[in-house]
């Protein structure tokens, strides 16, 4: 699950008892307009000319490393998703749903 900067990602197996997670991972970065809701490149987006301020490229960069993370999860945990029967994911359209099918496409 990926939205507001934030990644929550586990891979589960099936057990006698029910399930065990083998594999997990959190991250939390800054990507958010505080107050005035969305990612700073969707505010881009709809500029003609970017913003310029410290928080922006601050939100920018919490962008970046976002992206990062889910593609070195993905990367590093790529036999194990093969192995899934069923992959679940809760991602906002835009820019990280096209991170997460060119990783998917590999």
């Amino acid at each position: 699950m990926c939205r507001s900067g934030r990644l929550a990602a586990g891979i589960f197996r099936s057990t006698a008892e029910g399930y065990d997670c083998t594999v997990h991972t959190t991250s939390a970065r800054y990507t958010s307009r505080r107050g005035q809701g969305g990612a700073q490149s969707s505010n881009d987006n709809k500029r003609a000319n970017k913003a310029k301020s410290v928080g922006s490229s601050l939100r920018r960069a919490g962008e970046k490393a976002l992206e990062e993370d889910v593609e070195k999860f993905l990367r590093e945990n790529a036999a194990n998703l093969r192995a899934c029967k069923t992959v679940l994911l809760g991602v906002p359209a835009g820019k990280m749903r096209g991170i997460l099918w060119a990783c998917a496409a590999r």
